[in-house]
């Protein structure tokens, strides 16, 4: 692990964490076959050898302005729910997660529909556990039994046009862990994550105000009454 003195930034190398089993329960139904499992096992394989999944993270303190603003270390972000959600914590921890450019740089060939439909789930499950590693070292080193998640995209309040004032929290991300920022604020590589971890018992899952229909990572159903409660 890696600290800058001046702004308490920490780098973590994360395990991966995939498993044939985990791709072939993500693949549609139809889709499986055992031409299918020997191309998950070979590509799967691959991607313990290559892939790099890490994630860089700091402690912060967010200041609550008014019911729609919220400051981060001097950052300005805004977004009526993450300044409900924040107004209780002294100390909230941004980070930003990903599989890295090694395993993103891993493709199919023109051509090969099954191996691209594979790799792309391979890629999402490194993703994912990556940012469950990293949340459950912070519980866990920081003493918060329960925490929420919440980051720049996941709803219509807080747009992916924060993005790029997310990633100014960090020193030179691309440096540390070759992470850039498209124009259009989508991160490089794009099965990359920039989220907030923070102390809170209620059991928020930012999923329970998002009415979009037929989420893939859904976690929770789409609470109506919750979701004016957060953005009257």
């Amino acid at each position: 692990m890696k600290k800058s003195a001046e702004k308490e930034i920490y780098q973590i190398d994360i395990p991966v964490e995939v498993d044939v089993a985990w791709v072939l329960k993500w693949m549609h139904p139809g889709r499986t076959s055992a031409r299918v499992e020997e191309i998950a096992r070979e590509l799967v394989e691959e991607a313990r050898k290559i892939a790099r999944p890490r994630a860089v993270y700091r402690i912060s303190h967010p200041r609550v302005i008014d019911k729609a603003t919220t400051e981060i270390d001097g950052v300005v972000f805004k977004s009526k729910v993450l300044s409900k959600l924040l107004t209780g914590p002294d100390t909230i921890i941004p980070y930003i997660a990903t599989i890295g450019k090694e395993l993103d740089a891993l493709n199919a060939e023109r051509g090969e529909m099954m191996k691209g439909i594979c790799l792309e789930v391979i890629k999402t499950l490194v993703l994912g556990s990556a940012s469950e590693y990293l949340t459950e070292y912070v519980k866990k080193k920081y003493n918060m039994p329960r925490i929420a998640r919440m980051n720049p995209g996941s709803l219509e309040d807080w747009p992916i046009t924060e993005q790029r004032a997310f990633l100014s929290l960090f020193d030179d991300v691309e440096k540390r862990i070759g992470v850039t920022l498209s124009s259009g604020g989508v991160l490089k590589p794009t099965k990359s994550v920039s989220s907030i971890i923070f102390p809170n018992e209620s059991g928020f899952v930012t999923c329970q105000i998002c009415p979009k229909p037929d989420c893939p990572t859904r976690r929770a159903k789409y609470n109506p009454e919750l979701h004016k409660q957060y953005l009257a």
